[in-house]
């Protein structure tokens, strides 16, 4: 029977393999290649370690039922099939397959020393033409501490980055970008995507649901969206302003 249930559109690069193992009636996961960890929803970077290398398995079939609901009523018109339908939590159990195939690597040259800066340092602006580097973690002298606590409860900008590529690109989800944007920054500023204690975004998704994707719990977030100021209100927030 064709149950009509409608496709994403379009079915973006680190979703396709679902769906083509869907179609050959097999259910496949995202694994990290780095900590061994799988996880889903798909995504180009592991919500556990934050690695970009990304593989696939076959899952076992089996699994652990948590909790399950029957809908009676399809809200959506688009999703043309009978009711009931059944929407179920389940643990997955059991060993995986083999990793079929690899996720998409950080493009550009680790080299660039504007884009990929990498060292952890971590700079205090006092002036427009004036900059105060703080030597990275682990490699501070007493005075160098003592610089390091004149910035608590300060804000300072340590590090930008974008998307692994820019343009019109109907094969990756806005998640994506946001994703690739986030782990690129972090990066830049020397620091891990787990360290990250605050997200602050405008548009489609959620401070909740970027947080989920790249694993972490923020302690706070901003989702004020109204258009191109949207960013300009949040810093405002900062009591006294950054040092940028």
């Amino acid at each position: 029977m064709d149950l009509e249930r409608p496709l994403p559109t379009p079915i973006t690069p680190e979703c396709r393999p679902y769906w083509e193992g869907a179609r050959d009636g097999k259910l496949m996961i995202t694994k990290c290649r780095a900590c061994g960890k799988p996880f889903m929803y798909p995504r180009v970077s592991c919500p556990f370690c934050a690695s970009r290398d990304i593989g696939w398995v076959q899952a076992s079939g089996r699994g652990r039922l948590f909790s399950f609901e029957i809908a009676h009523q399809i809200l959506n018109k688009a999703f043309k099939v009978k009711t009931p339908v059944v929407l179920a939590m389940v643990e997955l159990r059991g060993r995986t397959a083999a990793s079929q195939q690899s996720g998409r690597r950080r493009a550009g040259s680790q080299a660039d020393p504007l884009r990929h800066a990498g060292r952890g340092l971590l700079r205090e602006a006092h002036g427009r033409d004036q900059l105060a580097d703080v030597p990275p973690r682990g490699r501070c002298a007493m005075s160098d501490l003592a610089r390091l606590r004149e910035l608590s409860n300060t804000a300072c900008i340590v590090g930008v980055d974008e998307s692994d590529e820019i343009g019109t690109l109907p094969g990756k989800s806005q998640l994506t970008l946001h994703v690739e944007a986030i782990t690129n920054a972090a990066r830049d500023a020397g620091i891990k995507v787990s360290e990250i204690d605050g997200i602050f975004t405008a548009g489609q998704h959620s401070p909740a649901t970027i947080g989920e994707a790249i694993g972490v719990v923020p302690r706070y977030v901003d989702g004020t969206t109204v258009g191109g100021c949207s960013f300009i209100i949040m810093v405002g927030r900062d009591d006294g302003g950054s040092n940028a």
